[in-house]
Formats: structure tokens, C-alpha cells, sequence
């Protein structure tokens, strides 16, 4: 379908892994290749690229408005997963997660979905359950302080 010579053998590969044509776009527009290079492979109309990408974009400006709210609600994007079995997330998903380059988050598979959780939303959630075990009048801290004396004094 797309001419190996110009694009490669692994992106052809992996355009060609891709069962709907908004998928195809989409790898391609990550690899860099222009929109109207796309249409042209495709064989589709520059219009129907453009439509798709710019919907794309869309979808991750109205994710990083409701991730900026307090009050936000869930918003669910489509990611897709390569064939080596990467998942790119979104640099707005990341922004409004406050993960930087280089930036870890933690991952757990929890009835048969991918949850992934920021440092900063790990910490706050870690508090919380602390502030509902431990009364607000009782300082851990201090409670350690006295336990590592006695066990000094013995």
C-alpha cells in the first residue's frame, strides 16, 4: 500500500498494522511525515487528514481545559499501542499531570484496566489515608521520637 523506498520498512510495517485509515494518519503524522505527503500515500484527500488530526487536537485541547478545572470530570482519549507495544501519551495528558520529560509515573493493571497515577496524585492519596487513620491531634513524628529514645535508653 504506501511505497517502502520513501517511508521505510518498519513504518510501512507498522502503517500497515493499522485497521482503520484515521489509524494509518495517525502513525504517520507521529513520524513526522507531512499532511499532504500523507493524503498522497493514503490515497485520500488532503481534507480527510487534516479532519483527523485536527479532531485529534481537539479532543487533547478539551482534555487539557477539564483536566486544568477542579472539578473535572473524567475525559477519555483514544491512544493506540505500536507494535512493539509502546502507548505515546499525549503531552497535554502529561502537562496535566505535571510529569515533565523524564518524568515517572506509577502503573497498575486493576480489573483488566491501566491505571496510571502521577507522584503528586500517589502523595495526595498517600495522605489521605494517613489523615484518616491518624487523629489530627497525634504527631507521628513526635510518637517516633519517643520510641527511638527508649529503645536507645535499653
Amino acid at each position: 500500500m504506501i511505497d517502502t523506498i520513501e517511508l521505510g520498512r518498519g513504518l510501512r510495517k507498522e502503517v500497515d498494522s493499522q485497521k482503520t485509515v484515521s489509524d494509518k494518519i495517525r502513525v504517520l503524522d507521529r513520524a513526522g511525515v507531512k499532511r499532504a505527503e500523507i493524503a498522497r500515500q493514503l490515497g485520500k484527500r488532503y481534507q480527510h487528514v487534516r479532519n483527523v488530526l485536527e479532531a485529534d487536537a481537539q479532543k487533547l485541547k478539551k482534555f487539557a481545559v477539564d483536566a486544568s478545572r477542579a472539578d473535572s470530570s473524567e475525559t477519555a482519549l483514544r491512544l493506540t499501542v505500536s507494535r512493539n507495544g509502546t502507548l505515546q501519551i499525549p503531552k497535554e495528558m502529561l502537562s496535566a499531570m505535571k510529569i515533565s520529560d523524564g518524568g515517572a509515573l506509577a502503573a497498575r493493571l486493576e480489573n483488566g484496566e491501566l491505571r496510571l497515577i502521577s507522584p503528586v496524585a500517589a502523595l495526595k492519596n498517600a495522605q489521605s489515608l494517613v489523615q484518616k487513620l491518624v487523629p489530627c491531634d497525634i504527631s507521628l513524628a513526635d510518637e517516633l521520637i519517643v520510641e527511638r529514645r527508649q529503645e536507645g535508653r535499653n
